[in-house]
């Protein structure tokens, strides 16, 4: 999908909150492909009386239950409840009659929980929310709510039990890799001073390519360059800070800014915005597989399916007083008010969408409409702004916190319980929070971004949730562990980012300038207006 505007993303909503109105009284997985004119007209006008709290309820279901709308193939997105709940019937009866009893606690503790887990994934595919994604299909979001939900409440459990206890479960798991007491973790800052290419190409292993790739994926999630370079640099600093506590932190100069900050981060970075912005330039028309003819086509499309449904421009400081775009805004507004668009008589603007405004033919007239939309701008009162802009800023800080204090819970957590970082648990937690992240993002972007969002998305408030157990698992079982903490040191590293986000917002605006005047003067340079 080409650059969407606010005026896009707004007619986007206002077709979703009348797609929701059409079916209200019909099942959520089951759209109607056309509908009437006078349909369409009476739910325009149902909507347009709508009270501001409905208004906002709508706009919180987008980010929290979003509906998939055109449907074709109505089987693979009714409910099923009752073909399911026979087969689930049928597995317990079969489970009961025909499977041997053991004797063991061990073994049957262990059936029990997983018999509770799979139970629970069942639920969440029939109940929970759709979340902000339906590609490849919304139940697969609602089993990875349903499997954030398991993941927090394991995580509250083990918060009350000893670490005795705890090592012996894992132990339980595998008494190979789960069983250690204490880990011996390579360390990396040894003869710093001897920088060579062979030493260099040396630390390029298997941990080299998990930054590139993790970046990247990092970057799609993000979509935001200057803040993904951010967050990268400040990880460093990071581990300095924490380096008293965790001695695989330290590392060499040259493998900090090197190898990780510019060449493995930051070629991820690369790719992940080069990504971006092709997919971004892309035009999405989908096609219902039933339409397609060839075996090929048909394997084609199923296969896109598994790939974004549409792709947004991202702009974090959206919204806000701090976007650099409301020079650009109101000098498009001149444009559209100029005596050769005079033929148009409505005009689109992100502040009053689907609002009819006459077109002036007179200069006089251009200059009237600026001086009223410049007192206009002028009633918001500087307190107002500088808040609005305070609170961007702080809201882009709790990201980038809450961000660093993910990745730092995966380093403690491997440190305090001695796995090893090769051992299958710790990969399948990571890709536990990414499966859980991606969704995170989008609400939290929405949530911050939109005005007309007052509530955080369940999946948002629940990643929240989860990454406060897992550091109060890291503190209370590291506390005998660990050396004293280094207070004053974690105090300036909480008041160095703070500060860093005040600049990297600075820059997001500087850089957004420069790069809006070079395409202004590029284009006049080819003669386009």
């Amino acid at each position: 999908m080409s650059n969407l505007t606010n005026v896009e993303d707004s007619d986007r909503i206002y077709t979703e909150t009348n797609n929701e109105t059409d079916n209200a009284e019909t099942d959520l997985d089951s759209g109607d492909e056309w509908s009437s004119p006078e349909a369409n007209k009476s739910s325009r006008k149902k909507f347009k009386h709508r009270n501001p709290t409905e208004i906002e309820r709508l706009h919180f279901r987008l980010i929290n239950e979003r509906v998939v709308n055109d449907i074709t193939l109505e089987a693979l997105y009714k409910p099923h409840t009752l073909t399911v709940l026979g087969l689930l019937c049928a597995y317990l009866l079969y489970d009961v009659v025909f499977t041997k009893q053991l004797g063991s606690t061990d073994i049957n503790v262990f059936r029990g929980l997983k018999a509770l887990f799979i139970l629970f994934l069942i639920i969440s595919a029939m109940i929970f929310p759709n979340g902000p994604f339906i590609r490849p299909h919304p139940i697969i979001w609602r089993i990875v709510f349903g499997l954030s939900v398991l993941y927090a409440l394991l995580l509250q459990f083990t918060l009350y039990q000893s670490y005795d206890d705890v090592k012996a479960v894992l132990s339980w798991i595998d008494p190979v890799g789960l069983s250690l007491r204490n880990l011996t973790e390579k360390e990396y800052a040894v003869n710093c001073t001897d920088v060579t290419i062979s030493r260099i190409w040396g630390h390029m292993d298997i941990f080299a390519v998990g930054h590139f790739l993790g970046w990247a994926m990092k970057a799609l999630m993000i979509r935001h360059t200057i803040i993904c370079w951010y967050i990268s640099i400040s990880w460093e600093l990071t581990e300095l800070a924490f380096a008293h506590l965790l001695p695989n932190f330290q590392e060499c100069w040259w493998d900090a800014i090197l190898l990780d900050i510019l060449i493995c981060n930051g070629f991820g970075i690369l790719f992940g915005n080069w990504v971006c912005r092709f997919l971004e330039m892309r035009q999405y028309h989908w096609e219902s597989i039933k339409n397609i003819r060839t075996i090929h086509g048909k394997l084609r499309r199923a296969v896109l399916q598994f790939t974004p449904e549409s792709w947004i421009t991202v702009n974090w400081l959206k919204g806000s007083d701090l976007s650099s775009n409301k020079k650009e805004a109101d000098l498009n507004t001149a444009k559209s008010l100029s005596p050769e668009n005079a033929n148009n008589k409505t005009l689109k603007t992100p502040e009053n969408i689907k609002t009819p405004i006459l077109t002036p033919t007179s200069a006089s007239s251009i200059r009237s409409v600026a001086m009223v939309a410049a007192d206009a701008r002028g009633k918001v009162s500087t307190w107002a702004s500088t808040w609005a802009g305070l609170k961007r800023c702080i809201a882009i800080y709790m990201f980038i916190m809450i961000w660093l204090a993910t990745e730092l819970n995966v380093f403690f957590l491997k440190h305090v319980f001695a796995i090893d970082t090769s051992h299958p648990v710790v990969f399948w937690h990571i890709i536990l929070i990414c499966l859980i992240c991606a969704p995170t993002i989008r609400q939290y972007y929405i949530y911050v971004t939109d005005p007309k969002v007052k509530r955080m998305g369940m999946q948002c408030w629940l990643y929240a949730v989860i990454c406060a157990l897992e550091a109060s698992i890291c503190i209370k079982f590291g506390r005998e562990q660990l050396p004293s903490v280094k207070l004053w040191l974690i105090g300036l590293w909480i008041a160095f980012l703070a500060v860093g986000t005040i600049f990297c917002v600075w820059v997001s605006i500087w850089w957004t300038k420069i790069s809006n005047a070079y395409s202004r003067s590029r284009s006049s340079w080819w003669g386009y207006s």
